[in-house]
């Protein structure tokens, strides 16, 4: 969590005023150019920059508004350790000082309705 958006919080700039779109096409040219990172520096994630990322999920729209989910923040090196063994892509978080499990609350079924 380097970069923009760290700057952006840490100076109390919102990150919405950082970034105008002149058209659809300038929008989905910089959501194209984004790329996720998983190679870690060691120093641990301010706690600003991770209420900020939890703020941004709490935003986050979900169907009927329902957010039947929570996150779950791992800051634990065992933990974190373990998850990185588990069956999927969270290998990156072997080496990550923080980790944010997104969890699915609610019945099974109603899951899947919403899922396509």
């Amino acid at each position: 969590m380097r970069g923009i958006y760290e700057r952006a919080i840490l100076e109390r700039k919102s990150v919405s005023n950082m970034y105008r779109f002149d058209n659809p096409q300038q929008l989905i040219a910089f959501l194209r150019s984004l790329r996720a990172v998983r190679q870690f520096r060691p120093e641990p994630i301010p706690q600003e920059v991770v209420d900020a990322i939890l703020e941004v999920a709490r935003w986050s729209g979900s169907a009927s508004n329902i957010q039947h989910w929570e996150l779950v923040v791992i800051r634990q090196r065992e933990t974190l350790q373990a998850l990185s063994k588990l069956e999927g892509y969270a290998g990156h978080l072997a080496g990550a000082t923080l980790g944010i499990v997104l969890v699915m609350a609610g019945k099974r079924d109603t899951a899947e309705q919403e899922t396509f």
